[in-house]
């Protein structure tokens, strides 16, 4: 089997947890990233795709699209470890920071609620790969070919997929991928024709590689295609009517059991087709959340039936009939307090079974064990259930996953972690008390804490003190509080008090200052001027009082 690789680059595409062989979406809270996306010229580039992928497990977890000022924001996501990836059509895919494959991506860490700003994106052009697809004679054109560029990864002889494109009725096509300068392996395909890598070669080893210039145009690059035997049909779910799509469908040589071809359905109707050389095959058909089946209604390879393609002609109604299987899917914890959680998850499917039983396993080790579980709930139907857990440590990393049981081996999501709130019993501890100068009737007492605080002041003439600030609410851990209205030459006792987020209060321990001898900032010794000349004036006052016309001493 050839080694290529498909991945996810020019959309965003949720990598979604298997349960067995059963899978569905994930929920997703509270926390954002922000940034704007920039092409190399430093222009906002509208449009471009932004998403964030779970940093362990690769799991999709939420994207947004850039505005015309290049902007966007993430919302709704969980705490947690994310690559975060941008791409635009004509750009080169990027992850943060500036590394073009998730391997190199740099780690961003997401806290709920709270928003990481500034993940910003500098795309470069990318480039294009144009040509036509033919039958063997050269000229005749095939519409709806399917064309495929896969770009060298860091094993030898390995290919990750990169895009895919179609051709039109004239025969034309353009991969415009992700693709920067480089070599590129491509590969040609359409239904009843043998499959060719560039040029005319049969193997990817055999394959000449096109040389692609960053953001340039690589053209004339044709395929001329042969015609062969094919095989085709439609996967559809127990009932024969509705389409699985996404079904990958392998078929395998009817005596060794090598692999020879495979195929995925088509997401609108189930239909897919595989190119191949006469022979017998057995074939097998698989999905996420469906039992495995080989055809036809087969359980293992030996009891599948054969097919035989003879020549160039088709093998048609080959069709496949999924059975829904158990699956069950973990979701995130919400309601976190210090003490308790509500545990989350879903019931995909509960395959053939009429009544299935739903739970939580949990412990404090990643990967288990988990030494507990809560209380089994029965659903006859698919859809969310919870559990509360009570009683935890705060400030502690907890691990669960969900559990569904329905007459066989219980299926089990992915496991999922939380950490409770850490309760806070530490008071803010008060340092660096001091007072500006003691001068007439106002002051500003000043203290620093370690965590961000409330302030207030007592104080008064003696340790008992008598007066206090109102009470400022604002958390700071610089504090400035100003006192009015004291009476000068006096010594003042004071302490500071501070209360966190918690509640939790701290108290300092008494301290004075001294008032100098003046009020509203005049000093003693113009006072004394002042009442001396005052008294002068009176006296000048009294001996110049007439009677009757004539000084008198009064």
């Amino acid at each position: 089997m050839p080694s290529l690789l498909r991945s996810a680059t020019s959309v965003a595409v949720a990598l979604i947890f298997v349960a067995t062989i059963c899978s569905a979406t994930l929920a997703a809270p509270a926390g954002s990233i922000t940034g704007t996306v920039t092409d190399n010229a430093g222009k906002p580039v509208e449009g471009a795709i932004v998403a964030a992928y779970d940093w362990d497990t690769l799991a999709f977890k939420g994207q947004a699209q850039t505005t015309a000022d290049g902007t966007y924001r993430i919302a709704g996501l969980p705490a947690g470890s994310y690559r975060v990836m941008a791409t635009a059509t004509g750009y080169l895919t990027q992850y943060w920071s500036g590394a073009s494959v998730r391997q190199n991506a740099q780690m961003i860490t997401v806290t709920d609620p709270g928003t990481v700003a500034d993940i910003d994106f500098t795309l470069m052009p990318s480039s294009s790969i144009l040509g036509h697809v033919y039958r063997d004679d050269g000229t005749t054109p095939i519409s709806g070919a399917q064309v495929t560029a896969y770009e060298s990864v860091t094993e030898p002889g390995t290919w990750r997929w990169m895009a895919d494109a179609y051709t039109s009725a004239d025969g034309v096509y353009k991969v415009t991928a992700a693709m920067g300068a480089s070599n590129y392996l491509l590969m040609a395909r359409a239904m009843g024709y043998a499959a060719e890598y560039y040029y005319n070669a049969a193997t990817q080893e055999a394959a000449t590689l096109v040389a692609v210039k960053a953001g340039k145009d690589t053209t004339g690059i044709n395929f001329t295609l042969t015609r062969s035997g094919y095989i085709s049909g439609t996967v559809y779910e127990a009932d024969g009517v509705t389409p699985v799509g996404g079904a990958t469908i392998t078929a395998r040589d009817s005596t060794a059991g090598g692999w020879k071809g495979y195929a995925h359905s088509s997401t609108g109707n189930g239909f897919y087709y595989i190119n191949l050389p006469p022979g017998t095959y057995r074939l097998v058909a698989g999905a996420p959340g469906y039992v495995t089946e080989w055809y036809a209604n087969a359980e293992a390879f030996d009891t599948a039936t054969p097919v035989t393609v003879v020549g160039v002609n088709e093998k048609p109604n080959i069709n496949f009939t999924l059975t829904a299987c158990l699956a069950v899917t973990t979701t995130d914890a919400t309601n976190l307090t210090a003490n308790s959680a509500r545990l989350n998850g879903d019931l995909a499917s509960l395959g053939t079974i009429g009544a299935v039983t739903v739970s939580f396993e949990w412990g404090t080790t990643a990967h288990g064990p988990y030494p507990n579980s809560t209380n089994p709930e029965t659903k006859t139907s698919k859809g969310a259930f919870y559990a509360t857990l009570e009683g935890l440590d705060s400030g502690t990393t907890y691990y669960y996953r969900a559990k569904a049981v329905g007459g066989g081996d219980p299926v089990y999501g992915e496991e999922k972690r939380f950490t409770t709130a850490t309760i806070d019993n530490a008071a803010p501890l008060i340092s660096l008390v001091s007072s500006d100068d003691a001068t007439g009737s106002g002051i500003t007492i000043s203290w620093v804490t370690h965590e961000p605080a409330t302030s207030q002041v007592e104080y008064g003439l003696t340790e008992q003190y008598g007066s206090v600030t109102p009470l400022d609410t604002n958390l700071v851990v610089s504090h400035k509080v100003d006192l009015a209205g004291l009476k000068p030459g006096k010594t003042y006792h004071y302490r500071v008090i501070s209360r966190d987020a918690s509640n939790n209060e701290s108290v300092s321990p008494d301290f004075t200052l001294e008032t100098t001898g003046r009020a509203s900032g005049t000093q003693v010794w113009a006072w004394l001027i002042i009442g001396l000349i005052a008294i002068a004036a009176v006296a000048g006052v009294v001996y110049t009082v007439k009677v009757k016309g004539k000084p008198t001493k009064q």
